[in-house]
């Protein structure tokens, strides 16, 4: 008899020993997920990033090529207009970077 009664109360420590772990891995499970959540918040804030400048890049080139290809006349109307996407473009970022 006293054996079933040691055995139950084994049984019982270790039961609570595994409440006690579940609990613990819960826990960590919840922040785990909240830094994952941020991670990915992060990761799609530099995905814009990279867009935007691939963007940026883009409009360069393109001015490049005007530069090369057109007389001043035009040139300065060109530049001005790519400026004008470039300043708007900052602007974006940083409303992204807050």
């Amino acid at each position: 008899m006293n054996d079933l009664i040691s055995l139950i109360s084994d049984i019982e420590y270790k039961v609570q020993l595994l409440n006690k772990r579940v609990e613990s891995l819960e826990t960590e499970k919840k922040i785990l997920k909240a830094k994952t959540e941020e991670l990915q918040l992060s990761i799609n804030i530099y995905k814009q990033k990279l867009k935007d400048l691939e963007t940026k890049n883009s409009i360069l080139k393109v001015s490049g090529s005007i530069n090369r290809s057109t007389g001043n006349k035009h040139t300065s109307k060109s530049n001005k207009m790519i400026d004008d996407l470039l300043e708007e473009i900052d602007k974006c970022m940083q409303l992204l970077d807050k």
